[in-house]
């Protein structure tokens, strides 16, 4: 396509279909994990300002919160973000400064439809596995804005460049800001994040963890 001049290039365009059976993913009775700064007294805070991959950027009232299906991808998620690129290593502070949450999802979700972004039928919507390798986060940011005004609450993806199948994110759609809870789970138990942690993540991931700090900038992706 032959963009004119003086206008920028368009970004990809999304078919959302409208929530049914093979094109969504019901989450009922898994336990998910999510990190946070270890300052927040709760799980849930809903982005809307960019940092996260899926956050509902301009959409009033509502933010995107992010969690994965086990600890190494939360963690992974939150510390490095885009930030991630192969061979890289960090001190072990970046995954220290935060604590983890494990939450039980309900057993009804029939009236919260989530996007399954990993079920093939989405590649004929314009989904292919290139979004979970973008850094450029407005991609996401804007699938996400169509599903939420599709009628879905969340989605199921790939996490950021992480080829290991077993895991993934769930990106949930709710009030903006921090919230004491979500009537989707059941429970939210929190830990803080050890050395025996630590060593898992660089094992699980291969990571490089410094014995000291490095100049980095930590990136609050899962806030």
């Amino acid at each position: 396509m032959t963009v004119p001049d003086g206008l920028p290039p368009q970004g990809p365009t999304f078919d959302v279909p409208v929530p049914s059976p093979g094109y969504t993913f019901n989450p009922s009775g898994m336990t998910f994990s999510r990190a946070t700064q270890i300052k927040r007294g709760t799980p849930w805070f809903f982005c809307c300002t960019g940092e996260g991959r899926f956050d509902l950027v301009g959409v009033e009232n509502v933010g995107t919160c992010h969690l994965a299906n086990d600890d190494i991808g939360a963690l992974r998620e939150a510390a490095l973000g885009h930030t991630y690129r192969p061979g890289m290593s960090i001190a072990p502070t970046l995954l220290t400064s935060r604590k983890l949450w494990s939450l039980v999802a309900t057993s009804s979700w029939d009236e919260e439809p989530v996007a399954d972004l990993q079920n093939e039928r989405w590649n004929a919507t314009g989904v292919t596995p290139n979004l979970w390798g973008t850094s450029d986060y407005s991609i996401p940011q804007k699938l996400a804005l169509e599903l939420e005004k599709t009628g879905y609450v969340g989605l199921r993806a790939g996490l950021h460049l992480l080829v290991n199948p077993k895991r993934f994110a769930l990106a949930l759609f709710g009030n903006q800001g921090e919230q004491p809870n979500d009537h989707r789970f059941a429970s939210q138990i929190q830990r803080e994040v050890d050395v025996e942690m630590v060593n898992l993540f660089a094992q699980e991931t291969g990571i490089e963890i410094q014995p000291a700090p490095v100049d980095s900038t930590e990136v609050d992706v899962i806030n």
